[in-house]
């Protein structure tokens, strides 16, 4: 099996790891979660939850030693900034 055969998918996640020249072997190995869990994330079938997302968000950001925001890996809706950055005052509705 060739190891450089990778598919692509039209999700903001892929986008990012393409972009950055992250392999999603790397990035579940450093997350510590199951190459078929991102892989399902990848692919758009699964949501993260908010855990995985922190997962990935901090493997992401050893991997390329800066800040990532959440928001440039995952579309947040209307949780946008929630996760993995600090948003505003910090009050909760």
């Amino acid at each position: 099996m060739n190891s450089k055969c990778r598919k692509f998918y039209d999700t903001r996640i892929d986008r990012f790891l393409v972009r950055e020249g992250i392999g999603p072997a790397a990035l579940a190995r450093r997350a510590k979660i199951s190459r078929q869990t991102v892989a399902s994330i990848r692919a758009g079938t699964v949501d993260a939850s908010e855990d995985t997302i922190v997962r990935l968000l901090l493997a992401v950001r050893h991997i390329l030693k800066r800040q990532v925001k959440a928001e440039e890996m995952f579309d947040l809706g209307e949780q946008q900034g929630a996760v993995g950055a600090p948003s505003g005052d910090g009050s909760a509705e």
